[in-house]
């Protein structure tokens, strides 16, 4: 018989315990180095805005003179160069402050506890540091984390209201400009009418050799060796849209796939350095960012996927002639249409082609171009097998886009204000 006071057998821990640790210990790595580096851009902020004040304006200047714009035009793209990237600057960079106060706050009041907060500047040696200065980031973090976010929720809201107010138009009936439509998909025959996008390599002998072709088509192999890329193809040919009263072109050439259950796979290191806003459009599936209105692709019904132990995974999306599609798009007049051509014939139904002058917005934080698609309604598009509920989604999904960073950076903002005042005071 065995005494109660023998030894206790410890039981290993499961395997599982040391993965989800080592996801821990990885995860508070990179959050402290994340948190290193923007302390880092904090404190070189004023010099990054100085850099920033001499060479934005001289850059639109020389862009200016290069469009043939004359000295008058070219001066004044040169001021809201000089104005609109410093400020676009310090308010992006607010938070990324904030970081940096926090950091030598936490740091002298542990080291040297008998120092006062407005004397950490002098002996942290600060760079470019005015108390003004600070006040100044502050107030362009708080506009920057709001009024960017609430005038694109404003066109979001417009957007998705537009959506729900359109009645859907019949393919005889169709008049110029935006309108939605319901019907069949089927191929278009007539060789000047065809025009098909093809991009990769991944199943192009596939396509060439099936005995339906395809209309939309979508394709990524994933390898199973992770240090492969992936290969993407997709081809876009222009179809009509069929309904119980005729017929309507439809070009869906340039716009993007909209896949909800792998939002994540255009997401790219590179792609955030030189476009952030557009890196996070695509991490979130896509939508109506501040700049631009959604241009998509959603196709849920013929989704096949491959068994990842099998080999490569590989995931495709189409859409067959016959097969039901909805497209809301603005309806235009058809160039290439042929010169007997009545009714809807001559018609063709796309994202639209006419330019839209510049806004107030767009010039100051976008483009110096004079026309540009902008955020005009009229540029909306998606072609689905899915209801119009699913676009809806999509605009809405684009608040989260700009609300969740506003909220970040304003927080962050009003606290480097409260610091400010602190060594003002």
């Amino acid at each position: 018989m065995k005494s109660q006071n023998s030894s206790t057998e410890f039981k290993k821990p499961p395997k599982d315990f040391f993965w989800y640790l080592g996801i821990a210990i990885a995860v508070a790595s990179l959050s402290v180095l994340l948190l290193m580096m923007m302390g880092a851009i904090g404190y070189l902020l004023p010099m990054l805005v100085i850099g920033f004040a001499v060479a934005a304006p001289i850059q639109s200047l020389v862009s200016s003179r290069k469009e043939g714009k004359d000295l008058g035009a070219a001066l004044l793209e040169g001021l809201r160069g000089l104005i609109t990237f410093p400020a676009l600057f310090l308010g992006i960079g607010a938070p990324c402050r904030t970081i940096m106060w926090a950091g030598f706050y936490f740091y002298f009041l542990y080291r040297y506890p008998e120092i006062s907060f407005p004397e950490i500047p002098k002996t942290a040696k600060i760079l470019f540091y005015w108390a003004p200065f600070e006040v100044l980031i502050a107030i362009c973090g708080i506009a920057f984390g709001i009024i960017i976010p609430a005038v694109a929720i404003f066109l979001i809201f417009r957007q998705a209201r537009l959506v729900e107010d359109l009645a859907t138009s019949k393919a005889r009936s169709a008049a110029l400009g935006i309108a939605e439509f319901k019907g069949i998909a089927r191929r278009v025959e007539e060789e000047k009418l065809k025009k098909t996008e093809l991009t990769g390599q991944g199943f192009s002998q596939e396509l060439e050799s099936r005995g339906i072709e395809p209309i939309l088509f979508f394709s990524e192999i994933n390898p199973k060796e992770s240090e492969k890329p992936a290969q993407r193809t997709r081809k876009l040919s222009r179809f009509y849209l069929e309904d119980d009263t005729g017929r309507i072109l439809v070009d869906p050439t340039g716009a993007q796939l909209y896949d909800p259950e792998s939002p994540g796979n255009e997401f790219k290191w590179m792609e955030i350095l030189l476009d952030p806003m557009g890196a996070a459009q695509s991490w979130w599936g896509g939508s109506a960012s501040v700049m631009e209105p959604v241009c998509k692709i959603l196709l849920t019904r013929r989704v096949l996927k491959s068994d990842p132990p099998l080999g490569d995974t590989v995931a495709t999306r189409e859409l067959l002639p016959g097969d039901p599609v909805y497209v809301l798009g603005n309806v235009e007049m058809n160039p290439e249409a042929p010169r007997d051509a009545v009714g809807s014939d001559r018609l063709i139904v796309r994202p639209s082609t006419a330019p839209v002058k510049r806004d107030w917005f767009n010039w100051i934080f976008s483009n110096s171009e004079r026309f540009t698609k902008s955020r005009d309604y009229r540029y909306i598009f998606l072609v689905s097998d899915a209801y119009e509920y699913k676009l809806r989604e999509i605009l809405f999904r684009g608040i989260y886009i700009i609300l969740v960073p506003g909220t970040i950076g304003t927080a962050g903002s009003l606290a480097l204000l409260l610091i400010a005042l602190k060594l003002l005071g």
